[in-house]
């Protein structure tokens, strides 16, 4: 696959990549394992370290969820107290997890054989099982911020659309919802860091060209997302739109002077390598697929990028640190925010979610978990077309503490 994206013009080339794939991979084994030691040494925090460490923020509950064969665990955590809760093994959870995603991340024109309940049953049985038990919580801190840290099949799982059981309305209407992949006891201020500076300077990529030869399809919304973002932004916007969008054009530019990196373009999931996986910009005869290891090399400390992509946060899952995905490379070259997709999007939803995004980002000068939580809740209340979750719930924040 690689040879074909890449099309290098001697076989050394494509040897040469691939020996650096594997070096990279081998170095990533190395991260998972120090993952893995942090995952152990949260859950075997008592109460009282809890309460030492400053875990968590005010008014936000942290669920950390660890899934096993046959009983799981969410831990929820609160700057009060620690409370824990068995659930439900990887079996069941698996079942009700596909149950989920069926009625949701499909468009609801290809759900002929569901009936007008089956997406509010479906809803109602994982949110019973998942949210449910943070209820008590929840209630007693006055939340509005909900961290999840999720394990195993439940990386799959867009929890902006779950309820509280008092609750008719998706989880979103009572707080803002992100996905904390490595919860770290030394968390740093990401949130604040982003919102103390106004007006922000953005870097659009969008409308790309694509290579024939590459099993991708053009995106006809993608001009319009770009054009309405640079509306916003005005001359803080800088565009690489059409023939310009190249993978040289991008990395030519002053990436430190931008505090916001938006791709309107796909991404291409290998799901046996996922090094092997990229973002696709516009042919220029040399190399147009930004691939896993690359992203994953760069500084961008701080950051906010938004990949408007498809299926931007899905990836090969990992024992204990989650899945391997185009997400998770913008998280290791420093990135603090990243929001990504759970499934291929429908282009003109992405364009006008992106749309209310940014003008509560920037007009409205929120933070980008609440920024977020406010399109999602436009395009629920807005036209009637786009109030589906297959319209707006694939898209999550990946918030790096």
């Amino acid at each position: 696959q690689a040879e074909r994206w890449y099309r290098p013009t001697q076989q050394d080339s494509a040897n040469e990549l691939l020996k650096t794939t594997r070096r990279l991979g081998e170095s990533l084994q190395k991260l998972e394992a120090q993952y893995r030691v942090a995952g152990s040494q949260i859950r075997n925090l008592s109460d009282s370290d809890h309460a030492q460490l400053r875990l968590v923020d005010d008014n936000e509950l942290v669920a950390f969820y660890l899934v096993g064969e046959r009983r799981s665990w969410l831990w929820a955590i609160s700057r009060q107290n620690v409370e824990v809760h068995v659930l439900p093994g990887q079996a069941e959870l698996s079942r009700l997890v596909n149950d989920y995603k069926q009625t949701i991340a499909n468009a609801p024109s290809t759900r002929h054989n569901q009936d007008a309940w089956a997406q509010s049953d479906a809803i109602d049985a994982l949110s019973k099982i998942i949210i449910k038990p943070l209820e008590g919580t929840i209630e007693k801190s006055d939340i509005i911020r909900l961290t999840i840290v999720p394990d195993g099949i439940l990386h799959d799982v867009p929890f902006a659309p779950l309820k509280l059981q008092r609750d008719a309305k998706p989880l979103i209407f009572s707080m803002s919802v992100n996905i904390d992949i490595a919860l770290d006891v030394e968390r740093k201020d990401h949130q604040a860091a982003l919102t103390a500076t106004h007006p922000r300077r953005a870097l659009v990529v969008g409308d790309p060209i694509f290579n024939p030869t590459l099993d991708v399809v053009n995106i006809p919304y993608s001009l319009r997302e770009t054009q309405a973002i640079h509306d916003i932004f005005d001359d803080q916007a800088t565009l690489l739109l059409g023939r310009a969008a190249t993978k040289s054009a991008f990395l030519q530019m002053p990436l430190e002077d931008f505090d916001i990196l938006h791709f309107a373009t796909h991404g291409l999931i290998h799901p046996d390598e996922p090094l092997l996986s990229g973002l696709v910009f516009s042919d220029d005869q040399q190399q147009s697929l930004w691939l896993v290891p690359e992203i994953s090399e760069l500084s961008l400390d701080g950051k906010l990028v938004v990949l408007s992509a498809c299926e931007s946060s899905v990836g090969k899952r990992m024992s204990d640190e989650g899945a391997l995905s185009l997400t998770r490379a913008f998280t290791e070259a420093g990135a603090s925010h990243i929001i990504g997709s759970l499934w291929p999007v429908q282009d003109a939803a992405s364009a006008e979610l992106m749309r209310h995004f940014y003008d509560a980002l920037i007009n409205r000068n929120l933070a980008p978990d609440d920024a977020l939580r406010h399109a999602q809740m436009a395009m629920i209340s807005g036209e009637r077309r786009w109030s589906d979750p297959y319209y707006w719930a694939g898209f999550q924040l990946h918030h790096v503490f």
